[in-house]
């Protein structure tokens, strides 16, 4: 005996009634899994330079241009005296190329250098709350 005639001569074939549940069972799932994705694309982070504007060493603006988050280094002024800084002190601007990512939550909140953790955290929260959403309504029901 056919295993499918088998499922077919005791539930019948798949009719009205197993396609509105498939819809009420499916729906909420692909939404969930949207929300679940969206972080991968809000909170991409593109190229971006650490600039700042605000470096005077008395006789000419300067505008100092370091790459992405490096820990720091010595440069050097208009005056050639070397002048060490960290990223977490010097960068407080940022230019953002917007050729592939464009404006995203990275930009928005600067979850760059120093502030690179709180993406994680703000993934961990999502799943957290998920999980105990999860708990909680799936005892609410079952009620």
């Amino acid at each position: 005996m056919n295993f499918d005639k088998l499922l077919t001569d005791h539930i019948g074939e798949f009719g009205k009634y197993q396609l509105i549940y498939l819809i009420l069972v499916v729906t909420p799932t692909i939404f969930t899994s949207f929300s679940a994705l969206s972080w991968t694309f809000a909170g991409a982070t593109g190229s971006f330079e650490c600039i700042n504007g605000g470096i005077l060493n008395g006789t000419a603006d300067i505008k100092i241009s370091i790459g992405t988050c490096s820990g720091g280094g010595s440069w050097i002024n208009s005056t050639h005296r070397n002048l060490t800084i960290s990223d977490d002190e010097f960068c407080n601007e940022f230019e953002w190329d917007r050729s592939i990512v464009g404006y995203t939550a990275t930009e928005r909140w600067k979850l760059i250098c120093s502030r690179q953790w709180l993406k994680a955290l703000i993934q961990s929260h999502y799943y957290v709350g998920q999980f105990f959403g999860s708990i909680i309504f799936g005892i609410l029901g079952d009620q």
